[in-house]
């Protein structure tokens, strides 16, 4: 049976800048229910570029980086490596277009590893200001896009809008949270890990995943307490 995984993005921002963080919950190529399943300790990062320290587990797993920048009327660009794992160059390719809303532009990409181990992937905008980004990596889904769905917004709820998959499915989620409060996970979702910065205000990480057993509507969600954000849900083929 074919199956459809989703990284559900939700992204809501200062103007603060911190160094990386690690979730703190890596989850096991065996855990779950089968299919896709995220592995490794997905990462945020912020910076002029944010360089974002991350260990690459498996040459047959999927990389995905996702990108973020604040200051209006910019292109985030393609991620670069400084130092790829056995000075391989690994190639990146959109996973979906850019997207805008205000003053904020995203936008995701993917690659597929040549080699294992700690990679410095660095995420950058047109003209050199902070840019937010996460890394994550799967296992057991393929290249390329099935649905996506994005929107901006501020309030209480990120939210998506809807993304639609046409068969059986675990959806898998990732939320990039706001600046001075703590995001939490939509309804129906079940957090897996949360990170937040040492800095005085920035950008917060919230994964969270919901097993589904059939095809459906979906939305991108985390509940917020205030400020802007911009949400993304991404579907992703086994």
């Amino acid at each position: 049976m074919r199956r459809y995984f989703a990284i559900l993005v939700a992204l809501c921002f200062l103007t603060a800048t911190c160094d990386a963080q690690i979730l703190g919950h890596a989850r096991s190529a065996t855990s779950g229910g089968g299919g896709g399943v995220l592995v490794g300790s997905p990462i945020r990062c912020a910076g002029a570029p944010a360089s974002c320290s991350y260990t690459i587990i498996g040459t047959s797993n999927i990389v995905i980086a996702c990108s973020l920048n604040a200051a209006g009327s910019e292109n985030v660009l393609t991620p670069t490596e400084t130092s790829p794992p056995g000075g391989l160059t690994n190639t990146w390719t959109a996973l979906t277009a850019q997207q805008v809303s205000g003053v904020y532009t995203q936008r995701c990409w993917e690659m597929t590893p040549r080699a294992t181990g700690s990679d410095a992937i660095n995420l950058a905008s047109q003209f050199g200001d902070v840019t937010y980004g996460g890394v994550f990596e799967f296992i057991g889904v393929t290249t390329g896009v099935d649905t996506s769905a994005f929107a901006g917004g501020s309030g209480a709820t990120a939210d998506s809008g809807a993304f639609v998959t046409t068969v059986t499915d675990t959806l898998i989620g990732f939320v990039f949270g706001a600046a001075a409060n703590t995001p939490t996970a939509g309804t129906g979702w079940t957090s897996v890990g949360f990170a937040t910065c040492s800095c005085n205000a920035d950008a917060r990480v919230l994964a969270e995943y919901q097993s589904h057993k059939s095809a459906a509507s979906y939305h991108a969600t985390a509940n917020v307490t205030s400020g802007a954000w911009t949400a993304q849900g991404i579907g992703l083929k086994e």
